[in-house]
Parts: C-alpha cells; structure tokens; sequence
C-alpha cells in the first residue's frame, strides 16, 4: 500500500485587487504601489551619476582639507 501524496492548499486570492489610483509620478514611479516587498533597484545609468557625484564631492572635500586658497581666506 503506497501512502497518498499530501496535496498543499493555498488561500484564494482577495477579492479586491489593489492598484495605484493615480498616474504614477515620472520621478517616483514606485511611489503609489500597494502592498509590502517592493524594492526600488536604480538603473545602471543612476548607480554610474552618484559614482561620479561622490567623485566630484571626495575631490572637492580634499581640495578644502589642503587649504588651496579658495577657503575663508581671500586673495588680493
């Protein structure tokens, strides 16, 4: 006598489905999702612009740190 398969049930779905009730923002289109698990993953394109500003603000916080002139004291 082979044991029967045990069959696992899943609840049914809701009956009211959620969705955005507006027009999703063009610079925050996660913004109006429902429900949880949701992660905004930035493109390629946006992880490369903050690489780049956090560049731009290392060299300029290096350039204060040595005192290049162009700090509180001015030239004549």
């Amino acid at each position: 006598m082979e044991p029967e398969e045990q069959v696992v049930r899943v609840p049914p779905p809701p009956s009211e489905v959620t969705f955005s009730k507006g027009r999703p923002d063009p610079n925050r289109p996660w913004k109006n999702a429902q429900g949880g698990g949701l992660k905004y993953v930035s493109s390629e394109k946006e992880k490369e612009r903050k690489r780049e500003e956090r560049k731009q603000r290392k060299k300029e916080n290096e350039r204060a740190a040595q005192g290049d002139g162009s700090g509180g004291q001015g030239s004549r």
